[in-house]
C-alpha cells in the first residue's frame, strides 16, 4: 500500500502515528519510513480503514451481527405481538449509520457555559 493511499485522509494518518508509534510530526521522518510505518498499521486503526474504505473493524461487524441474531431469536421466542427487531449489522457495516448529533465547538468556556444552561433550562 502506498502512502498517497494514506495521504486522503492525513489528519487520520496523523492521529494513528501518534496513537501508535508516539510520533507526533510525522513529516519529520524520513518519507521511507513513514511510506513503512503506514503500511504496517493494523487493519481497525483509522487511516487503514479509510484507504480501504472499510466503514467499522470486522470486531465492531462481528458483535453487530452477534447482537442482530440474538435480537431475533428473542424476538422468535417472544410469541405474538412482539416487536420486530431493527437489525443493525447491515446499516453500520455498509456505512449507512447516521449520527444523530453533531459536535459542537466553543470559543472559550462562558459560551460553553451558557450553552449548558440552555440545554439544562
Amino acid at each position: 500500500m502506498c502512502l498517497l493511499c494514506y495521504l486522503e485522509n492525513e489528519d487520520k494518518l496523523v492521529a494513528d502515528f501518534a496513537e501508535f508509534y508516539h510520533c507526533f510530526d510525522w513529516k519529520s521522518i524520513p518519507l521511507e519510513t513513514a511510506a513503512v510505518l503506514a503500511s504496517e498499521l493494523r487493519p481497525d486503526s483509522r487511516s487503514y480503514m479509510a484507504a480501504h474504505g472499510v466503514c467499522v473493524s470486522t470486531t465492531d461487524a462481528l458483535l453487530a451481527k452477534i447482537f442482530d441474531e440474538l435480537q431475533f431469536l428473542v424476538y422468535q421466542h417472544a410469541g405474538r405481538g412482539a416487536q420486530k427487531p431493527t437489525l443493525i449489522s447491515n446499516d453500520l457495516i455498509l456505512g449507512k449509520q447516521e449520527k444523530k448529533h453533531k459536535a459542537k465547538s466553543f470559543d472559550n468556556s462562558n459560551d460553553f457555559e451558557a450553552a449548558w444552561r440552555n440545554l439544562n433550562g
